[in-house]
């Protein structure tokens, strides 16, 4: 498990709970580290040491929240990643993924290689030369060069089409994409949103799963990872 030293805002109890976290005074870091949450600061840094102060007690749902919480904030971060793996391990539910079509799968890949932010501004890059283009075949003269333009036009069109149409999807799945984190040792998950409903299957804590919707502020649909579908009460999880 590896642990970062440091953190761009260099909060004084930040540097505390590392401090306790070396001297295996886990409890008291985390105690530590809350504390800058309650101020609404957050950080990469800040979910990654949680996530493992979280897991050298061997508290399963608490450390992959924390973890899953970091790589929000730095997806591409290996150690948050890393540190992620391990502690899924210690999850009783072992959930086979559901497999996605192939088309879906390529599209989701090409959504989350850039963020939502770096997709519009390539659009707005190929917009731009578009516009250039199309004015440089307006009013050029000779046909060999019109036609170049009119070519190349035509290619920053498409490309800004298909930008677009990637950021208005990544957009769309940002908007419905609400997942969570089991907290509850064991959690029955009821085919109707009530106690009285019959059980359609159960999940333990730390497993992690969509969230479909809610009813009545007091319960949520779900979906876990093999497709399966069902209602758990709010207080039983954390969202994400």
């Amino acid at each position: 498990m590896s642990f970062a030293m440091s953190w761009a805002q260099q909060d004084s109890r930040f540097v505390k709970g590392n401090r306790l976290y070396n001297d295996g005074k886990y409890r008291a870091a985390i105690e530590s580290y809350e504390a800058i949450l309650a101020d609404s600061l957050h950080s990469p840094e800040l979910y990654f040491n949680l996530g493992n102060a979280h897991y050298k007690l061997s508290e399963v749902a608490p450390s992959i929240y924390y973890y899953e919480k970091g790589l929000q904030l730095s997806p591409k971060n290996k150690n948050i990643a890393n540190n992620l793996t391990y502690a899924q391990k210690m999850v009783i539910d072992k959930i086979e993924i559901l497999p996605e079509p192939t088309i879906k799968k390529f599209r989701k890949s090409l959504m989350n290689m850039l963020s939502l932010n770096s997709w519009g501004v390539i659009c707005i890059v190929f917009m731009v030369l578009f516009v250039g283009f199309f004015s440089a075949y307006y009013v050029s003269r000779k046909s060999n060069q019109k036609r170049t333009f009119f070519l190349l036009a035509c290619s920053f069109i498409a490309i800004t089409v298909f930008c677009y149409a990637l950021v208005f999807s990544k957009s769309h799945a940002l908007k419905l994409e609400s997942s969570g984190v089991a907290f509850s040792k064991k959690i029955e998950v009821m085919v109707d949103p009530n106690f009285r409903s019959e059980t359609s299957f159960i999940i333990h804590e730390g497993t992690k799963f969509q969230v479909i919707e809610s009813f009545n502020s007091v319960w949520s649909r779900i979906k876990i990872a093999n497709g399966k579908t069902g209602w758990i009460p709010n207080d039983s999880f954390k969202l994400l």
